[in-house]
């Protein structure tokens, strides 16, 4: 035989399981309780990220949502009244009433005045000149009042009036997010593109949601069967051979005659002992 140069190949073998990568599996559940209204998938269908999976009942949400609606309607309403200040009937009104007020002011003047001169002419009491002043003092409290409910109409509103008003209305639009986002929680939707694995709900019953204690029930679970990834025991005396980035074959059961390539993504760094094997 002629003698050549050539490379000699060592192998590594080793056994595993396989398993869908992190993040190509989720369990989908709801974030709100409710009950089942519509259930649009089963096990081995195939789904795209954004598919309506299922659906709660909706009928006490968008009650909410529109309450919410109504509510914001309102706050803007009266922020704009507030902003525009008092109504031209409403200032025309007090001024009228200040008009009013001088008159019966002017006629309490004249009227004391000429009782002043008939008292001094002996024709009247003092006691009348007494009750036309106490006309004319009366006359004279009731144009200031007048006065001051005419600068209040004109003033109605104060800047704080306006900031509450403004604040009213930040609250109200953020209450209608939430029950928008609240109404949005009970269409259930695929996060990713994959094929359904499992169902645990069944269209009619009724799902609670999940808090610190429990977690949220699960609907379905969607595998991205393109993203799966092998776990290797390999045994320490190999382990020096395997390097990141080195490619694979492997097979399973289900097809025994067929080999599928691979490459190593990473080696874990905690050895694992199975029956006093050190992997």
């Amino acid at each position: 035989a002629l003698v050549a140069r050539r490379d000699l190949s060592a192998s590594v073998t080793a056994t595993g399981t396989i398993k869908a990568m992190v993040g190509a599996e989720v369990k989908v559940g709801s974030r709100i309780p409710g009950r089942v209204e519509e259930l649009a998938v089963q096990v081995g269908d195939r789904v795209k990220a954004g598919q309506v999976i299922a659906r709660l009942e909706q009928d006490d949400l968008r009650a909410a949502v529109e309450k919410a609606r109504a509510d914001l309607a309102a706050a803007e309403a009266k922020l704009a009244t507030i902003k525009n200040g008092a109504r031209t009937q409403e200032v025309q009104t007090a001024e009228a009433a200040v008009r009013q007020a001088e008159a019966n002011r002017m006629l309490a003047q004249v009227n004391l005045d000429r009782y002043h001169q008939l008292y001094q002419d002996g024709g009247i009491a003092l006691q009348v000149v007494d009750t036309a002043g106490r006309d004319y003092d009366v006359a004279v409290a009731q144009v200031r009042s007048a006065r001051e409910q005419l600068g209040l109409i004109r003033e109605k509103y104060t800047p704080e009036d306006v900031q509450y008003a403004e604040a009213q209305v930040l609250q109200a639009k953020a209450a209608l997010r939430i029950a928008d986002a609240t109404l949005g929680y009970a269409t259930i939707t695929a996060p990713m593109s994959g094929v359904v694995a499992s169902v645990s709900t069944q269209q009619g019953e009724t799902v609670t949601s999940g808090s610190a204690a429990a977690q949220a029930p699960t609907f379905v679970t969607i595998i991205d069967i393109s993203r799966l990834q092998v776990d290797a025991y390999v045994d320490e005396t190999d382990i020096g051979k395997v390097r990141v980035g080195q490619e694979a074959t492997f097979s399973v059961d289900a097809f025994p005659d067929k080999e599928f390539n691979g490459k190593v993504t990473a080696i874990y760094p905690k050895a694992l002992i199975q029956q006093n094997v050190v992997t």
